[in-house]
């Protein structure tokens, strides 16, 4: 879809193998509770609303927007893809970024938040990895939240090419489990980690700005 609005209403869904596109200012809006098996968020697309959008497939997020003060989620056997496209993905607005299933962020993009602040969940067994050198990038004064629940995982080069993932301005709240098996993971936005955390050798886990409580 492009160029206008197309409104969900409570309890529908978007089945079947094919795929929904939301590109070129078009306006997914959901304001109670939908789902969609199979979505594409591309250049300027938005999904929006107060409503929970769930993804039961998969979702691939190139471009666009996703804002309002509902959640995107995730399904438990979903997958998340966050393709290597050297752009800039946004989540804000107050928005919530739920995953139950599987987020494979890979690359060099940023998800960033510009306008208003928005939310990142992890849940428990969900499993969120992080492939290259991405930034979650946020205003400090934001109140963007990362809580982690589940496995945050770090892979990617290592030695001289290393990949690095940066938390800037992002508060990351940890009570599952944080695993760097390639390259570094810079914290740059305060957190508090109660779980596990593994680094392997020839990695790095690094605390920048902010207040950290292990």
């Amino acid at each position: 879809m492009t160029y206008g609005t197309f409104d969900l209403a409570d309890g529908f869904g978007i089945d079947g193998d094919g795929l929904f596109r939301v590109s070129d200012y078009g306006n997914l809006q959901i304001d109670a509770a939908a789902s969609v098996e199979n979505l594409s968020l591309e250049d300027y697309g938005i999904i929006s609303g107060a409503g929970t959008l769930a993804i039961t497939d998969t979702m691939t997020w190139t471009g666009g927007t996703m804002t309002g003060t509902g959640t995107t989620l995730i399904e438990t056997d979903a997958v998340l893809t966050i393709p290597d496209s050297f752009g800039w993905v946004t989540l804000e607005g107050g928005r919530t970024l739920r995953n139950k299933g599987i987020v494979d962020w890979q690359g060099e993009t940023t998800i960033g938040t510009v306008n208003g602040s928005a939310r990142y969940e992890n849940a428990v067994n969900a499993v969120f990895t992080m492939g290259g050198n991405g930034t979650l990038w946020a205003d400090p004064l934001a109140g963007v939240e990362f809580k982690n629940e589940g496995f945050l995982k770090k892979t990617g080069a290592m030695g001289m090419m290393q990949d690095a993932t940066v938390f800037e301005g992002v508060y990351l709240d940890s009570t599952g489990e944080i695993d760097v098996n390639a390259g570094f993971v810079r914290l740059q936005g305060g957190g508090l980690l109660e779980g596990n955390v593994a680094v392997v050798d020839g990695a790095r886990l690094e605390f920048g700005a902010g207040a950290y409580q292990l």
